[in-house]
């Protein structure tokens, strides 16, 4: 029974994977002349027209954060789609798909209590697409008005575990407050993944640790590099034992933190990676990884994770596109920030 649904769900997240990642052509996007186009050829692929077909074409009409919002929309509601597949897989990783859904749900509330502190300010009317939860507690950030109405609704839910103590950020910067919350959510969903991992031995748990090593090198080297608070939004994973942190960390010249990284167990993971930003490099080798796991595994929890990675990978690269087309940058330029 377990290997029948295990090669009907390879079948459902492949085809997925065919529509919503393999299905966009960044070639053809790159040719558009205005957003207007981008938007256009994104709607004659199936997999997004289900969500921007409620958007207006005309530029004049739709706003790029408007686009970006149905996209990440689309994201969230295939989360939904797999949540219901992985329970027929056991539900190893069912808290990590709710954890990630309720996680874009509060990140996004929490720019909607930014955007409203500033609605005069706004030119633009940003059309409607309510995101939505696991945790039936946390539908009540809706009604949520300020940044206490914000925490105190969190208090009352399973999350205030972990935003406990939260109140010495309630004068901070609109950044600081955005960091912070990204921060916290961000290392409790890695710990939900490897749990799922963990319990299903499904061969990941390397690909994931590299991945989160090379997020904190990058976080280093630009905290070092431009010496900003960067270091306070450091993630943590006090269960995982990352190996070249807390090294990192003392390190004050930039190019000893590359020798380090060279000299590390890491240097043999990346060293085939090509990247035009350091940036990229993390999200440039899940990539690799991820797309390689699509085309060979037959591991039903490995094609899962790995495609949800590709396709927030995927939302990434269009919202590039769109934001490059906007600026009117050449071609060459906006494809060097692309992650494929």
């Amino acid at each position: 029974m377990l290997s029948h649904s295990n090669n009907v769900l390879l079948t459902k997240i492949r085809a997925m994977y065919a529509a919503g990642v393999k299905g966009v052509h960044y070639d053809d996007l790159l040719s558009c002349r205005n957003i207007s186009e981008v938007l256009r050829l994104l709607k004659e692929n199936s997999f997004f027209s289900e969500v921007l077909n409620e958007l207006p074409e005309s530029e004049d009409l739709v706003h790029r954060r408007d686009i970006e919002k149905f996209l990440k929309y689309r994201f969230l509601t295939v989360l939904g789609i797999i949540a219901e597949y992985e329970r027929l897989l056991g539900g190893y990783f069912s808290e990590y798909v709710g954890f990630y859904i309720d996680s874009l749900f509060i990140l996004e509330k929490l720019q909607k209590i930014f955007d409203l502190s500033k609605s005069e300010k706004r030119s633009y009317n940003a059309l409607s697409k309510d995101f939505f939860c696991v945790n039936r507690k946390l539908s009540k950030i809706n009604d949520a008005k300020t940044l206490d109405d914000f925490f105190a609704i969190l208090d009352k839910t399973s999350y205030r575990r972990i935003f406990k103590a939260s109140d010495f950020i309630l004068n901070k910067s609109e950044v600081y407050i955005q960091n912070f919350v990204q921060k916290k959510l961000y290392e409790n969903l890695y710990s939900k993944l490897f749990e799922g991992i963990k319990k299903t031995r499904s061969g990941c748990e390397k690909v994931f640790r590299v991945y989160l090593e090379l997020n904190n090198f990058v976080m280093i080297v630009r905290y070092k590099r431009f010496r900003s608070n960067e270091s306070d939004f450091l993630p943590e994973f006090k269960d995982l034992k990352l190996k070249l942190e807390s090294r990192l960390k003392k390190i004050n010249i930039e190019s000893e933190l590359f020798g380090l990284l060279n000299d590390s167990n890491l240097h043999q993971s990346i060293k085939n990676i090509s990247y035009s930003y350091l940036e990229q490099l993390p999200e440039k080798y899940l990539y690799e990884k991820c797309r390689k796991n699509m085309l060979v595994s037959f591991d039903a929890h490995s094609v899962l994770i790995s495609f949800i990675q590709l396709l927030k990978i995927n939302i990434s690269n269009i919202i590039k596109i769109i934001e490059g087309t906007r600026c009117s940058l050449p071609q060459n330029k906006i494809k060097e920030l692309l992650v494929c």
